[in-house]
């Protein structure tokens, strides 16, 4: 037979590493909500006087023509908008990183152990790219 414990709320997770993509999924979800939000709000009216079916179909079509005029600050942070182009495509935004050869060992998921305690091989950031952006900044080194 199996116990299960009740949970309190007061509970810590201690191990806990959220996957890289989830953001990315949260905005989608939220692009879905608002472009349906919008959508549902044109058709029965902002104050609600419009009579309204709920049960009518969304045409597909229409719903992209709401999905495309999204636009919100995204949980990720940083002044990040999510929004879409006249294709339909969201704004891409890179990091870009060298891998190279760094004075003190890391220990970050991503180093690779040398061998030598003073020295070690990590990413190191030497950019970013972002298609809304004038500015493109790269730092090359032979670090490697």
């Amino acid at each position: 037979m199996r116990r299960s414990k009740r949970c309190t709320g007061e509970e810590k997770i201690w191990k806990y590493e959220q996957e890289g993509l989830v953001p990315f999924v949260v905005d989608a979800v939220y692009a879905m909500a608002h472009a349906i939000h919008n959508l549902l709000k044109d058709r029965c009216g902002r104050d609600g006087n419009k009579m309204c079916h709920p049960k009518e179909f969304i045409k597909g079509s229409d719903l992209l023509q709401h999905i495309r005029s999204v636009s919100f600050k995204s949980l990720q942070g940083n002044g990040m908008v999510v929004k879409f182009n006249a294709d339909g495509d969201a704004p891409g935004s890179y990091d870009i990183f060298q891998y190279q050869r760094v004075a003190k060992r890391s220990h970050s998921r991503r180093s690779h152990d040398s061998g030598d305690e003073s020295a070690g091989f990590d990413y190191v950031s030497i950019g970013e790219w972002a298609n809304d952006r004038s500015v493109i900044t790269f730092i090359l080194t032979d670090n490697l």
